[in-house]
């Protein structure tokens, strides 16, 4: 949500959104930040703030700040970094844990409500696995470059080598260099 938020100039990372004592209200859906049953104000988070406390609100608010105009801009940035391209994975994977799904503004089938943009914010109603959690995790740690993971360099099969895979490259450059080294700083 950051980076993406980032790369459109949806927000900067100085900005700053109040989160109180962790509950919002949006749509008549509240939002929870995990410290919400003690109580505590926390007042004003910054950007950055909001991702070292993982805050639900703190993201919430920077989509639908960047977005909540055109929340098609957000699907199409998460889909331009990469995050739902469909792979062979070197070992066998059944069901959804090999493929990542978002929805869509559009989508008839799974028709678009008030509260999708806020909740896609923080990882709901979306299916994406961790095997694409920790290739963007290592896109961001490979300077933007998004490679493809794979659970063994080598097969072999009585003794011989049967396979062998080389990284691929999913994606040269999920973002700009100057957004990357921002989210490198928070």
């Amino acid at each position: 949500t950051v980076l993406a938020a980032l790369e459109d100039g949806g927000i900067n990372p100085t900005d700053s959104f109040h989160v109180g004592t962790g509950l919002y209200t949006h749509n008549r859906r509240v939002v929870r930040d995990h410290y919400w049953t003690r109580g505590e104000d926390r007042g004003y988070l910054t950007v950055q703030e909001g991702i070292e406390v993982s805050s639900n609100i703190v993201m919430t608010k920077i989509v639908l700040k960047a977005y909540e105009d055109n929340p098609k801009k957000f699907t199409e940035r998460i889909e331009k970094m990469g995050m739902t391209k469909t792979f062979n994975w070197d070992v066998p994977l059944r069901g959804i844990e090999g493929t990542s799904q978002i929805r869509h503004p559009n989508d008839k089938a799974n028709p678009w409500s008030k509260t999708t943009l806020a909740w896609m914010s923080f990882g709901y109603e979306t299916q994406v696995p961790p095997i694409y959690i920790l290739m963007f995790y290592n896109a961001l740690a490979n300077k933007g470059k998004m490679l493809k993971p794979f659970i063994a360099k080598e097969f072999y099969k009585d003794g011989k080598l049967t396979k062998k895979n080389e990284a691929e490259v999913v994606n040269s450059s999920i973002a700009s260099q100057k957004n990357i080294d921002l989210i490198h700083e928070m």
